[in-house]
């Protein structure tokens, strides 16, 4: 038993514990698709901060891999009618429980990904659509109040992590010629830095609204970006 818990409490940490730390790697080949090693260094950080802090916001975690794997399009495959659904019904549920500007950035996903190569038009409807939700919700689901926590010192530096890892990447992949999971298709640099710039933004307003509290549910991503930077600084170092 782990810390003297229950066997099925266990059991269920352990397996949520697993979730997260295969999260941070699949978030992690989203954030940098053309480096696939890059996405294994993060894990051991997120195993030690499962054990010390507990499990993070799984559902949370997936939505944000997804909204990251819609716009880098690593995977060479276009979002359908059908994924685009399944992001609105999730977005709509990290609403309810507590995750207000879910929808405000799927919406800015759908946007991005309507205008972007290879671009997919029907995502402006989505985007409108999102958009639409997320005003109603904001008026007359009354289960959620907008309130501002502000940044305190870990959510303040994990935010610096996020922002200095973005532009770092950023910089990294500028000349990247690397495929994705589609090895037939070469990555969209513009893609990869979108990606990166909405997961970011969208952790940091969570961050601001919600404070520590938001900081529990999302920190395999900043791990997910430490492990990326790791990777990067190493190539740099062997380089020289």
């Amino acid at each position: 038993m782990i810390a003297g818990r229950p066997f099925l409490i266990s059991l269920f940490f352990a397996a949520g514990t697993a979730v997260s730390v295969f999260l941070t790697w699949a978030i992690s080949r989203e954030l940098d698709p053309p480096h696939h090693w890059s996405a294994f260094l993060g894990l051991p950080f997120t195993l030690i901060a499962a054990l010390y802090y507990g499990l993070s916001g799984l559902i949370l975690l997936f939505f944000i891999l997804l909204i990251g794997r819609t716009l880098n399009g690593s995977t060479g495959l276009r979002i359908t009618v059908f994924d685009s659904i399944i992001l609105v019904i999730l977005a709509a549920l990290l609403y309810t429980d507590g995750v207000i500007t879910a929808m405000f950035f799927l919406a800015v996903v759908f946007f991005i990904d309507s205008v972007l190569e290879p671009v997919n038009r029907k995502q402006k409807y989505f985007a409108y659509l999102t958009l639409v939700l997320f005003f109603l919700m904001v008026l007359f689901f009354n289960g959620q109040a907008i309130a501002f926590a502000g940044l305190n010192l870990y959510s303040g530096l994990f935010s610096l992590l996020l922002i200095v890892s973005t532009i770092f990447l950023a910089l990294r992949l500028r000349d990247a010629k690397e495929y994705g999971d589609n090895e037939d298709l070469p990555l969209n640099y513009l893609r990869i830095c979108s990606a990166q710039v909405v997961v970011t933004s969208f952790i940091i307003v969570e961050l601001l609204l919600k404070g520590s509290q938001a900081l529990l549910m999302i920190y395999p991503v900043g791990f997910a970006y430490l492990g990326t930077v790791i990777y990067h600084l190493a190539v740099l170092v062997k380089n020289k």
